[in-house]
């Protein structure tokens, strides 16, 4: 039986056990896994955007093709969500508002 990186996150969410082993030796549980390369990496790096590139890459097909950068019209990289990943929104560079003022009088 074939091992998804879904159903070893899952494991580890739901396995007190399993999470321990895999906390204090984790290098050891995932050679013992049958995840891929790319999806042992992604584990070991902890890094959430890995784990989706991971995630779609094997909702793809077994890590081939999966795209995580695009090109801007201005000739600069610009992240891109896996397929099937929601989009983050963009930071907004405009300053926060301040509070609306009330003409209730103060009570100082």
């Amino acid at each position: 039986m074939s091992e998804t990186l879904s159903n070893f996150l899952i494991d580890l969410a739901s396995d007190p056990a399993r999470l321990a082993s895999f906390t204090a030796d984790p290098d050891g549980v995932l050679a013992m896994s049958q995840l891929t390369g790319i999806e042992r990496a992604a584990m070991v790096s902890g890094d959430p955007d890995d784990l989706r590139v991971a995630l779609a890459a094997a909702r793809k097909g077994a890590g081939k093709g999966v795209k995580t950068k695009k090109k801007k019209k201005g000739g600069g990289d610009e992240e891109a969500a896996p397929e099937g990943a929601a989009a983050a929104a963009p930071k907004s560079e405009a300053p926060k508002s301040e509070a609306p003022k009330s003409d209730a009088p103060s009570a100082e």
